[in-house]
């Protein structure tokens, strides 16, 4: 077996007026595959003298440990950590979802979905499930940074939801409820970045994913560094944006019983089909200039061939 994990870190804050997207971004790899990750991570954090766990704002904006670094020096630190993860060939897997369109949700459309940061949390939930799908009987087991103000706290464990904080009884909720994708789900686990490295990865990618978005709005070019942790995404990697006809049909496959309201939702409209992909398309060919790897993981191919064999 090979024991995959999957770690996820937020982005964003749906009440913050200055910010269009909340999201929620990780990598999937096997628990060995960390373990390298984890003793590079902090081979670079000791040869840069870092005293905190990384941070990827504080990094980015100058503060805390990073304050009067100079630029080549902090590039010289980055380029290392993304090589770390390139090498290790971690699998993205993301979802970003517009505050604006969550908004123009009516009141119960928007307690049904409880909160872009959910929202998103589901599709990577799905995301993390779709790499085991040709692994079974592997399932993936997910960590998420810790999120008072969502209820993302310590794991009870899944006979324990009276106790649990309100993204573990989601998670289990899904993994109960939708058994086509819950029979790949693991256990469910949360904790401080600082105290988990792989959460500090999934915290970069979280960071540079929901950038690059707010890069599409002032017509920015795509981050090179966001490129690198894309590659093992190949050309359609797992990253997600949702719109408003996204929400709506979220809503309306759930089964939610305001059907009236989903009128104009229409699947036979060539406008509305070009409307709800045209964003992920936007994002592929933004993503097309850099190199990316075609072929599947390393230590993928190997589990393959183990089972062929």
């Amino acid at each position: 077996m090979l024991s995959l994990k999957a770690y996820f870190d937020e982005s964003g804050h749906f009440r913050d007026p200055n910010i269009h997207f909340t999201g929620m971004a990780g990598f999937v790899a096997p628990a060995s595959v960390w373990a390298e990750v984890e003793e590079k991570w902090e081979a670079v954090r000791s040869e840069y003298a870092l005293q905190d766990p990384f941070h990827m704002r504080l990094f980015a904006h100058n503060q805390g440990q990073f304050r009067d670094w100079e630029k080549s020096r902090k590039d010289s630190l980055y380029r290392s950590l993304i090589q770390i993860l390139v090498e290790a060939e971690l699998v993205p897997t993301g979802c970003v979802v517009s505050n604006s369109a969550f908004q123009s949700l009516n009141p119960r459309q928007q307690a049904a979905m409880k909160s872009p940061y959910f929202t998103a949390m589901q599709e990577c939930v799905r995301g993390a499930c779709a790499q085991v799908i040709a692994l079974e009987p592997e399932v993936v087991d997910m960590a998420f940074a810790r999120q008072v103000e969502c209820g993302t706290l310590d794991a009870h464990g899944e006979n324990s939801p009276d106790n649990s904080g309100t993204t573990e009884r989601l998670f289990y909720g899904i993994k109960q409820n939708l058994p086509q994708l819950g029979s790949y789900m693991g256990k469910y686990g949360s904790g401080e970045p600082a105290e988990m490295i792989p959460l500090q990865v999934a915290d970069m990618l979280a960071y540079e994913m929901t950038k690059d978005y707010e890069g599409v709005l002032s017509q920015r070019p795509i981050r090179k560094s966001y490129q690198e942790l894309m590659r093992m995404g190949g050309r359609r990697p797992l990253m997600k944006y949702l719109d408003r006809l996204d929400l709506l049909s979220i809503l309306k496959e759930s089964e939610f019983p305001d059907t009236d309201r989903f009128a104009e939702i229409d699947e036979n409209s060539v406008l509305q089909i070009f409307a709800r992909h045209s964003a992920q398309i936007l994002i592929n060919e933004r993503r097309e200039s850099g190199t990316f790897n075609d072929s599947y993981p390393k230590w993928l191919l190997a589990e393959l061939q183990r089972r062929w064999n």
